[in-house]
């Protein structure tokens, strides 16, 4: 029910590198599943293997439940001041129930504030604000889709399904350096 032919984008012509003339856009399946360039739709009796299942890829690629930390980078360097956590969240068509932060390398977890998702289908923006404590920190993000599922922990690679596996990173929160007067 909500399969979409996208022919327009944000009320001009599809640009060719988002698949121009027209595009199949199917929510909660990664975009190798959701056809470009479309010219004509001819049915057929049959399963059909495209151009990326024919090189490894899987035929049914629903969008995985990710979360990612986006600041700060891995390996930064902050001051105390500067200790805010935040990133994105992501389960496709199933949206995201809540997400969880370890600031500990996962022997703890602390649900963390979201904001409301734009609609069913787009990412969510989680944040952490923190005073920090002057120190090494290994940090974990894990996310749990509308259904219930938490994010797979184990790191798995792109193909053929998509990647899997929490996110970490590892910064330094400095100590506050004082000036002679």
């Amino acid at each position: 029910d909500n399969v979409l032919v996208a022919y327009e984008m944000n009320g001009v012509p599809l640009p060719e590198e988002h698949g121009f003339p027209a595009r199949i856009v199917v929510p909660g399946l990664y975009g190798m599943e959701n056809v470009k360039w479309l010219n004509w739709i001819q049915p057929v009796p049959l399963s059909y293997r495209g151009y990326w299942q024919h090189r490894g890829w899987a035929d049914t690629a629903v969008i995985k439940t990710l979360s990612r930390i986006d600041t700060p980078g891995d390996r930064d360097r902050l001051a105390p001041s500067e200790a805010r956590i935040a990133g994105v969240a992501f389960a496709g068509d199933r949206g995201i129930r809540k997400i969880e932060v370890s600031l500990d390398d996962g022997a703890t977890w602390e649900e963390v504030d979201m904001s409301d998702p734009l609609s069913p289908y787009t990412w969510v923006i989680w944040e952490l604000p923190w005073d920090a404590d002057p120190g090494t920190y290994s940090v974990q993000v894990r996310a749990t889709d509308s259904t219930g599922t938490l994010q797979t922990e184990k790191p798995s690679r792109n193909l053929p399904d998509g990647a899997d596996g929490f996110h970490r990173i590892q910064f330094v929160v400095q100590s506050p350096q004082t000036t002679d007067a």
